[in-house]
């Protein structure tokens, strides 16, 4: 049922030519992110997960089934997502598919009435964010002019993180080569550890200007030391995906040589 919903929505995409924000997730993506949370987040016997833009859900509802079947942990899900279509259709599969969830349609910019979660996974809306007004109190905001919607979002998604919580985030890869990743930066010190950036294959996107990365932040505890040495991966095609395994034994044990 679940291939059978990813099936309509790609053929939707593909006929309807959706823009970028609209794509679903790959399952190839989501089965990455579902490991890197499954290694980070082992020893749990129960977490709370939160994607502040489902979109579809396909993102969120992977890694749900990813930890429960690696790590076999009990997992509460949180979701919103502003678009109706897409909430309707992330609704749709969460049934379909027997997942309990708190599912909210609000814009996750404005005050979101959801607790502070263990682990937050989302593959990030690129762009502006239109309504100025809404960002006043964000530190990532633009000096002059509309805000990039996800240093919005990275920020939203550190407030609502418990601490020592994990955020795994698609992100565009030049994502700190902008004119504007100075304030993203600034904003990162004394929030967040930056825990690793994995850069995907190329081949799995349109275009080089597309090409994503997986960026792995842990939300800042005075008690908490770093879990690792941060670690820069890139995949440079898509059969090295084999080798992520080794990538989290590395993460894990301190960047040291297997």
């Amino acid at each position: 049922m679940r291939k059978a919903l990813q099936m309509m929505i790609l053929k939707v995409s593909k006929s309807d030519r959706l823009q970028a924000n609209y794509q679903l997730t790959p399952d190839t993506i989501g089965d990455v992110v579902s490991y890197i949370a499954s290694g980070l987040l082992e020893n749990r016997q129960s977490l709370s997960i939160l994607d502040p833009a489902m979109g579809t859900g396909n993102l969120l509802t992977t890694v749900i089934n990813g930890l429960t079947n690696n790590i076999d942990v009990s997992v509460h899900p949180y979701g919103l997502e502003n678009d109706d279509a897409m909430f309707e259709i992330a609704a749709g599969s969460f049934e379909l598919q027997q997942i309990q969830a708190d599912l909210y349609h609000e814009d996750a910019i404005t005050d979101v009435m959801v607790p502070k979660v263990d682990l937050i996974v989302s593959d990030l809306p690129i762009g502006y964010y239109p309504i100025d007004e809404n960002v006043t109190n964000f530190e990532t905001k633009a000096e002059k002019g509309h805000s990039f919607v996800h240093h919005l979002f990275l920020e939203m998604a550190a407030n609502h993180l418990s601490d020592g919580g994990i955020g795994i985030f698609l992100v565009p890869s030049a994502i700190f080569k902008s004119d504007e990743a100075k304030s993203l930066l600034k904003w990162m010190q004394g929030k967040v550890y930056l825990q690793g950036l994995l850069n995907l294959p190329k081949d799995l996107f349109a275009n080089e200007a597309a090409q994503k990365s997986i960026l792995i932040l842990q939300k800042l505890v005075a008690v908490l030391s770093k879990l690792n040495q941060s670690c820069w991966v890139n995949f440079r095609h898509l059969k090295m995906l084999r080798a992520f395994k080794r990538f989290l034994l590395k993460l894990m044990t301190g960047g040291k040589r297997i």
